[in-house]
C-alpha cells in the first residue's frame, strides 16, 4: 500500500512536473475555445470546398460541427462559473475533458477524408487508446522500478522513449503518405501523434486533482486563535 502511494506520488516524470503543477486560469478555457473555433473554420471550409465534397463524409462533418459548437458553449459556461471559487473543482473538468475530446475530433476529421470514415475512425480510436494504455503501463513499470530502487533517474531517462517513438512513427507515416500520395498513411500517422498527446494529457491530470484535495487543517493556527480569544474574554471580564 505504501509503495502504491509512492508510485502515485512519483508517477509524473521530472520533464512534466512543472506543467503538472500549473493551475487552471481563464486562459485555459479561452485556449480551448480558440482551438475549437479554428476546428470549426476547417470544418466549414471542408463543407464548402468543391474539391473536398467528393471525398468528404458530409454526415460525419455535420456532426463534428455540432459537437464543436457544443464544446465551445460548454467552455463559455465554464469560463463564467470559474470565477466562483466553490465551483472551480467541478468547472475545471470541462477544459480537461474537452481537450481530450478535441483529439478525437481531429481524428474524426482525418477519418472523414478516408474511403471508410466510420470504420477507420473506430479503428483509429481503438489504436490510439491501445497505444495510450501501453504508454501509461510503460511509465508505471518505470515508476515501480524507480520506487523500488529509490533511483528516479530510471523513470526520467526512459519516460520519453515510447513517446518519442510514437511521434517519430507518426511523422514517418505522414512523409510516406506524401511520397506515395495515399492519405491512409497520413491518417495512421495522425493516430500515432494523437496517442502521444493522450499520454501527455495523462501527465496533466494532477492539475485537476489538486482542486479536489482537501487542505490540511492548521491545528497550530486554531490553538493560537483560541488563545487570543481567551485573552480577549479575560480582558472583557476585567
Amino acid at each position: 500500500m505504501v509503495q502504491i502511494k509512492e508510485m502515485l506520488k512519483n508517477f509524473i516524470p521530472s520533464t512534466y512536473k512543472k506543467v503538472s503543477r500549473k493551475s487552471f486560469t481563464s486562459k485555459s478555457f479561452l485556449s480551448i475555445i480558440g482551438a475549437f473555433v479554428f476546428i470549426l473554420g476547417i470544418l466549414f471550409l471542408f463543407s464548402i470546398s468543391l474539391d473536398m465534397k467528393e471525398t468528404l463524409n458530409t454526415s460525419l462533418n455535420d456532426k463534428l460541427i455540432y459537437l464543436s459548437y457544443g464544446t465551445i458553449c460548454a467552455n463559455l459556461v465554464g469560463l463564467v462559473l470559474f470565477r466562483k471559487e466553490k465551483l472551480q473543482k467541478f468547472v475545471i473538468i470541462i477544459p480537461y475533458i474537452t481537450c481530450i475530446l478535441m483529439f478525437y475530433i481531429i481524428m474524426a476529421i482525418g477519418a472523414s477524408m478516408t474511403d471508410n470514415p466510420v470504420s477507420d475512425l473506430k479503428l483509429g480510436m481503438v489504436g490510439s487508446n491501445l497505444l495510450w494504455i501501453i504508454g501509461v503501463l510503460i511509465n508505471t513499470v518505470l515508476v515501480w522500478k524507480s520506487v523500488k530502487t529509490s533511483h528516479f533517474k530510471i523513470r526520467d531517462k526512459y519516460a520519453n522513449y515510447f513517446i518519442n517513438s510514437l511521434s517519430i512513427a507518426g511523422i514517418i507515416f505522414f512523409f510516406v503518405s506524401k511520397v506515395i500520395n495515399n492519405f491512409t498513411y497520413a491518417y495512421t500517422g495522425m493516430v500515432f501523434l494523437i496517442a502521444t498527446l493522450q499520454i501527455l494529457a495523462t501527465f496533466h491530470f494532477p492539475r485537476v486533482l489538486r482542486y479536489w484535495k482537501k487542505e490540511p487543517k492548521n491545528e497550530n493556527a486554531s490553538i493560537y486563535g483560541n488563545s487570543i480569544e481567551m485573552i480577549k474574554n479575560k480582558r472583557t471580564k476585567k
